[in-house]
C-alpha cells in the first residue's frame, strides 16, 4: 500500500466502508477489493496497487449500537470504544484503503465537530 505524503493523508488509512465490513464479517469472509478492479488497472497500464482508494464513515464515540444501526440502513458508520474504534480502522487499512475521510455532518457546532476530530485523531489515527 502507498504511503500518504500529504499530512492530511497522513490523518489515517481505513477501508472500504463499515457496512461491507459488517456484511463480510458476518459471512465469515475477508474484505478484498474486486478482480475487476485490478484488471482494468492492468489495462490501462496502471500498476495494481496504483490506485488510491478512499472511503468515509460517520464515527460515533462510545455509540456501538447507533453506529450499527445507522450502518445497517447503508450509510458507512463505526461505533465503540475508542480501542474498538481502532481496530476496526486498522481492519479498513489491511483491507487496502489509502485514506480515510471523517464526515462530521451528524454533528450540528463547530465545537463538537473540532472535539471529535481531536478525539480521532488523537485516540485513534495516532494508534495506526
Amino acid at each position: 500500500m502507498r504511503q500518504p505524503k500529504s499530512a492530511a493523508g497522513k490523518r489515517l488509512v481505513a477501508a472500504q466502508n463499515a457496512a461491507l465490513e459488517r456484511a463480510s464479517q458476518e459471512r465469515g469472509e475477508q474484505l478484498v477489493w474486486s478482480e475487476a478492479e485490478e484488471a482494468a488497472l492492468e489495462r490501462a497500464g496502471r500498476e495494481p496497487g496504483s490506485l488510491w482508494r478512499s472511503t468515509q464513515a460517520l464515527v460515533l464515540f462510545d455509540e456501538p449500537e447507533k453506529a450499527a444501526a445507522i450502518a445497517a440502513k447503508g450509510r458507512p458508520a463505526i461505533g465503540g470504544s475508542a480501542a474498538q474504534l481502532v481496530d476496526q480502522m486498522a481492519a479498513y487499512r489491511d483491507a487496502g484503503v489509502d485514506e480515510f475521510i471523517l464526515p462530521v455532518t451528524n454533528l450540528t457546532d463547530a465545537a463538537r465537530i473540532r472535539e471529535t476530530s481531536d478525539r480521532f485523531l488523537a485516540e485513534v489515527a495516532s494508534q495506526l
